[in-house]
């Protein structure tokens, strides 16, 4: 059953430790492994959407399907999650990551303001 064995590592892709959701009593190798898909598929999704990946349907997609792996780790076990700041994961990746990105391109675009206007 997959609540009865863990996976090979010591945690997922996305920094959350299995050996403390174990603490937790939380045996869900698939859902993590579930969580670590949907993360790559949002930065091959991101990598494919070139400099405008905020307007692209895949990346929105796969935000979508990794939020809703956040959520089922949260509803399902939810002490150990919480336990396990996966709710911070969960921002970190699905929201946090986009205002970065907003935040790069509004300093890039100052730069290169800047730069002209020196020029």
């Amino acid at each position: 059953s997959e609540y009865t064995f863990w996976a090979h590592g010591t945690s997922s892709s996305l920094g959350i430790s299995r050996a403390g959701l174990r603490r937790c009593n939380i045996y869900c190798p698939m859902l993590l492994r579930q969580l670590d898909v949907a993360d790559e598929r949002l930065k091959s999704a991101i990598r494919r959407a070139g400099s405008r990946p905020e307007r692209d349907p895949a990346v929105a997609a796969a935000t979508t399907e990794l939020r809703s792996q956040y959520r089922r780790l949260l509803i399902e076990h939810s002490e150990g999650a919480q336990a396990q700041g996966v709710d911070r994961h969960m921002w970190m990746r699905c929201f946090y990551a986009n205002i970065e990105l907003f935040r790069r391109k509004a300093r890039k675009a100052k730069d290169h303001l800047r730069q002209r206007r020196a020029g």
